[in-house]
């Protein structure tokens, strides 16, 4: 008998995309928006989203690139 296998790509997805439904759109325009007229401090806004500096700097980043905030 012949053994067949398939190989299946499990790959992780796309991290950034999947915090876009972790967080969400809205709360991440609104945690943005704190933090650059000062009413939230960046480690308030890390805590908030559950990213560190640079994987949230990467996030918001992308996000405008985007135009998606």
């Amino acid at each position: 008998m012949n053994d067949v296998r398939l190989k299946v790509d499990l790959g992780g997805g796309d991290y950034y995309a999947n915090q876009n439904l972790r967080i969400g759109k809205l709360f991440t325009s609104v945690i943005v928006k704190a933090v650059s007229e000062g009413k939230l401090l960046y480690s308030e806004a890390f805590k908030l989203t559950g990213l560190s500096g640079k994987s949230f700097n990467q996030y918001i980043n992308r996000l405008k690139e985007r135009g998606q905030i």
